[in-house]
């Protein structure tokens, strides 16, 4: 068949669909895959999760494969029917995260650069007021306090981290959330926690809270 035949036939096709008021439906967007993801060790979160929107079914995801699995193992799941890739971090390093996803009647084949960092406090300096809280920060990313905290928060974060967003909210089921200006007198009453969202080097943010307990 010449092109001025096919070209012919999609004019018809075209047309018919108009005269019964169809539509050709549109092929549904890929879903977005990074190709790179830094993230450092975190007791708060047990793994990073690669969203495939638009994908349903975790049959449509194979070969998964992690080149380092000393580094980061994998997995897959659905949650309220979206598919997900589950990165789980063992150690710091890097690994490749390398996986086949049948999408649109094709196959993707995805290749991502995955950095785990070893946990470090990003705080120079914290105060609540005059509670100094930096040091709750040492090890861990989910601090305790048994005090209230209130007063203006006054920090400063190590190279290559910024403060993205404070925030406020009940810690036994995450309702009343509430943004903070870290520039104005803050007060976070007993059950609740203070949640600082820091991001590093430009990197999607990652939650570090302090619970009032």
């Amino acid at each position: 068949m010449n092109t001025k035949s096919v070209f012919r036939m999609l004019s018809v096709l075209l047309l018919v669909c108009l005269l019964v008021g169809t539509q050709i439906p549109a092929l549904a967007e890929d879903p977005y895959i990074p190709s790179e993801i830094t993230f450092q060790m975190s007791e708060s979160i047990g793994s990073r999760n690669i969203n495939l929107e638009g994908v349903k079914d975790v049959s449509a995801i194979t070969k998964l494969k992690s080149s380092n699995p000393k580094v980061a193992t994998l997995s897959k799941f659905e949650y309220e029917g979206t598919a997900y890739v589950a990165i789980e971090p063992k150690s710091p390093g890097k690994t490749t995260v390398t996986f086949n996803l049948k999408h649109n009647g094709k196959t993707i084949k995805a290749k991502v650069a995955v950095t785990v960092l070893k946990y470090v406090n990003p705080f120079k300096s914290l105060k609540i007021g005059t509670k100094s809280c930096a040091s709750l920060f040492k090890k861990t990313d989910m601090a305790h306090t048994y005090k209230t905290l209130k007063g203006r928060i006054t920090y400063k974060l190590k190279k290559g981290w910024k403060l993205r967003t404070v925030s406020s909210y009940n810690g036994s089921n995450g309702s009343d959330y509430k943004h903070l200006d870290p520039k104005k007198s803050i007060k976070v009453k007993k059950g609740y926690r203070l949640s600082f969202g820091l991001s590093y080097n430009d990197g999607p943010w990652q939650e570090y809270w302090i619970a009032v307990e």
